[in-house]
């Protein structure tokens, strides 16, 4: 719930989400997703692997194709 709180509470509808995840499968990340769905917030997620579940829930995903979790926050950080 720390991501969702948040958006729940200063979150509003026409807003962007950027979202960072190496697996693309993280809880938090999911929780966030569907909640700024439900918001009308647009997201956008940098995605590591296949971009996990996380690639369907976002708007538009950039997915860094590697199982290398230190690769993928390389990438992640030039983004």
């Amino acid at each position: 719930m720390i991501f969702s709180r948040n958006l729940e509470a200063i979150g509003e509808s026409g807003d962007i989400l950027i979202v960072l995840t190496t697996s693309g499968n993280s809880k938090n990340i999911l929780k966030v997703l569907k909640l700024a769905k439900k918001m009308k917030i647009k997201s956008i997620g940098f995605l590591g692997g296949n971009g996990g579940k996380a690639k369907d829930l976002c708007d538009q995903s950039i997915v860094i194709p590697s199982k290398n979790t230190a690769r993928i926050q390389e990438e992640q950080k030039f983004l």
